[in-house]
């Protein structure tokens, strides 16, 4: 792959977390060890590992929030040591601010960039659009559901126009029949936006529905055990792709590598 290829090369990357013993001192612990991939322009690759394995500490240093130890990160081949508008993070936790209806929730990240108000504006109108809650912009957070809220968090994330987007674990606080819904229009709103996405996951179904690879971490500290080419025509929302024999071909090989990997996932839901 060349560097024009990669929007994002992880390399040789390695975290190290202080740590308490019974006997109440203190040593240092390996979380993360030699991690290398890249990441293409255009592509989603999720993350996947036991629960403990480091694939927040991952996307954290991805994000310029933690800073790695060993290893780097490069964006179009330049190096990163702190956040950039080159990317976007989209948290677990419904994280908007109550006393700011949706339009000004989305307007935040730009807000915080000191765009002018005609720019952020017409910014939220489009990706509050493109999330399909144009009829809730001026609703405020408790008068959305779970899934609507994150759509809001996604609508924000994309406002910025970054190249990459980040997602950790976005539907993991929602119910299976949400977080599938979800899955469906994310893949609308990246083919539309034509979005590089590194996207953290505990739940197997998710990161093969949406992925065109899977990195598997696994391992004490964890490294890279297995990238797995997810091959399944797209759009993937236009038919059943569940159904498909080869659906359960792929969630038997990653439940392989994962238990080879470590520790069992904590919240593995595959229904």
């Amino acid at each position: 792959m060349t560097t024009q290829d990669s929007a994002l090369r992880i390399a040789g990357l390695g975290k190290r977390f202080p740590v308490r013993t019974a006997a109440g001192t203190m040593e240092t612990v390996d979380v993360l060890k030699g991690v290398d991939f890249d990441v293409r322009r255009n592509e989603f690759i999720s993350i996947i590992g036991a629960s403990g394995s480091g694939k927040t500490t991952l996307l954290r240093i991805v994000a310029g929030l933690t800073q790695a130890d060993e290893g780097g990160i490069e964006i179009a081949g330049k190096r990163i040591t702190g956040p950039g508008r080159e990317r976007s993070l989209v948290f677990q936790s419904i994280n908007l601010f109550p006393w700011r209806n949706v339009m000004k929730n989305v307007e935040l990240g730009l807000e915080i960039g000191g765009e002018p108000e005609p720019v952020r504006r017409a910014a939220a109108e489009k990706f509050v659009k493109l999330v399909g809650l144009e009829k809730y912009a001026h609703a405020f957070p408790h008068e959305l559901s779970g899934g609507m809220q994150q759509r809001v968090g996604i609508a924000r994330a994309l406002a910025t126009d970054p190249d990459i987007l980040l997602m950790d674990e976005p539907f993991g606080s929602l119910d299976a029949q949400t977080a599938e819904f979800l899955w469906d229009e994310l893949l609308k709103i990246v083919e539309q936006t034509r979005k590089t996405v590194l996207f953290v996951t505990h739940h197997i179904d998710e990161a093969i529905y949406l992925s065109d690879r899977i990195v598997v971490l696994g391992g004490k500290p964890a490294t890279i055990i297995d990238v797995i080419d997810v091959d399944f025509p797209k759009p993937r929302y236009s038919y059943d792709v569940r159904a498909e024999p080869r659906f359960a071909e792929f969630r038997a090989r990653l439940r392989r590598e994962l238990f080879r990997g470590g520790t069992p996932m904590a919240a593995e839901e595959e229904a």
